[in-house]
């Protein structure tokens, strides 16, 4: 049942739910109110499309239910009363146009693993705004936050980090995992982007969309790279930073020069959509005297995921 909330939270789509929902053994009637709610509230017409779907087809919901949305003492009454509450919740949406893709703004629930579950305000019907990518979570940043909230240990040793930077944080996802996984031993979180708007108007917002409201240990800050200055740390994060072949060797600049300062060592999830970009990047640290390995590789079909590992040469 979790898998179906998963998924319908982070607006999958309804064929794709659907089919997580038919293979649950059971659903309970009060969670499921409680969590198409809140989708309803975020995103009017998925939720429109989604209870279309489950009023044509209340056999997933039939013989499932455990608990009933208002009284009753059997399942079968349970399953009647939360097939009519969908017919309902339905009708009430009939009115919801398609949303006008200009503007839109929704939020996003990812659930990350461990119990880790962030909340992100995105632009999802726009590639780019205000000419930046930052205004939606892309793949890359997800699976370096799944790796994060599960504490994996290909990533290395995190339990002594203090000072950490991000770079190009855009929607602020990998540092909000940071900060729900180890913020009890984070003395300095850098959040950085090379848009300071994007910074102010959406990295921000999400922090205290996530209830982190003590940011005394949080620096949010512009950080153009080749041009302002890198903070001493102990470790730096990146994700889908590789995407610009032209940008490439700034990046790789100024990842060497947080190295220099004394990090330990630079975690960056790259996706592979052009292998002569991700090459440039590896020949890129290499000329700056880094030691590249790549620790974990995430096999999605077209644009397979790469952690890398980046250190200085001994």
């Amino acid at each position: 049942m979790d898998t179906f909330f998963q998924l319908i939270h982070q607006r999958a789509s309804i064929p794709t739910a659907l089919a997580a929902l038919e293979k649950a053994k059971s659903l309970n009637s009060v969670k499921f109110v409680a969590q198409v709610d809140v989708v309803r509230s975020r995103n009017p017409f998925y939720a429109k499309k989604l209870l279309k779907a489950l009023s044509e087809q209340t056999q997933l919901i039939d013989k499932k239910t455990e608990t009933s949305v208002g009284a009753g003492d059997n399942g079968e009454s349970n399953s009647l009363e939360l097939t009519e509450w969908v017919f309902e919740q339905y009708v009430e949406l009939l009115a919801v146009n398609p949303p006008d893709p200009v503007g839109f703004t929704d939020i996003i629930r990812y659930s990350l693993g461990c119990g880790v579950e962030i909340d992100v305000e995105e632009q999802p019907l726009l590639l780019s705004a205000a000419g930046t990518t930052g205004n939606r979570t892309w793949k890359a940043a997800l699976y370096l936050g799944e790796l994060l909230a599960q504490k994996d240990p290909i990533l290395g040793d995190l339990g002594s980090v203090s000072k950490v930077l991000e770079l190009g944080t855009g929607t602020g996802l990998v540092s909000m995992v940071w900060a729900k996984v180890h913020g009890s031993h984070t003395k300095e979180l850098y959040i950085t982007d090379g848009n300071s708007r994007l910074i102010e108007q959406c990295t921000c917002h999400n922090f205290r969309l996530n209830g982190f409201n003590n940011t005394e240990n949080f620096k949010f800050q512009r950080l153009y790279w080749g041009e302002d200055d890198v903070p001493e740390v102990d470790l730096v994060l990146a994700s889908d930073v590789t995407y610009d072949i032209t940008v490439v060797p700034v990046l790789a600049e100024t990842l060497a020069t947080a190295l220099r300062k004394g990090a330990r060592f630079a975690l960056i999830a790259a996706t592979v959509r052009n292998e002569k970009t991700n090459a440039e990047f590896e020949s890129q640290c290499a000329n700056n005297g880094l030691a590249v390995e790549v620790v974990s590789v995430k096999p999605v079909e077209m644009t397979p995921i790469r952690i890398y590992k980046l250190s200085t040469l001994a």
